[in-house]
């Protein structure tokens, strides 16, 4: 289960950009050029093109060649790679059930850092203190 976890949190990272979601919902309507969603998104074409890398390289959209230009489309399994990526009761990640399984002793997945008290940044970082 945690593997699954894993995987959604790294899809759902992709996707947790304004300019990502906004390519998203244009592609959504259906294939579209880079011209087409300059048009529609305010960033410059070296930061589209950036986003769009992104999301090729996430395999959530595809890009086919149409003599210069290229044209970008949802993959086919791309929305149901979404679905499955959100925790829903039938799949047991939340729930009275659930809950119940978990490990409540031992460590941490996740270890606190250590927090250094009652020092200034000067000090954490060898730095004398200003005099004043």
């Amino acid at each position: 289960m945690y593997e699954s976890a894993v995987e959604a949190a790294a899809l759902l990272s992709v996707v947790a950009d304004p300019s990502r979601i906004a390519i998203l919902t244009i592609l959504a309507r259906g294939p579209a050029c880079v011209c087409t969603l300059l048009e529609h998104i305010p960033v410059a074409a070296n930061v589209l093109s950036y986003h769009l890398k992104v999301l090729r390289d996430a395999d959530v959209i595809q890009g086919v060649r149409r003599g210069r230009w290229i044209e970008y489309a949802l993959r086919d399994e791309a929305l149901e790679q979404f679905r499955r990526s959100i925790p829903t009761p039938e799949q047991g990640v939340t729930g009275t059930a659930t809950r119940s399984k978990v490990k409540t002793t031992g460590p941490t997945p996740y270890p606190h850092p250590r927090v250094r008290r009652n020092t200034t940044s000067r000090q954490r970082h060898g730095r004398r203190p200003s005099t004043p």
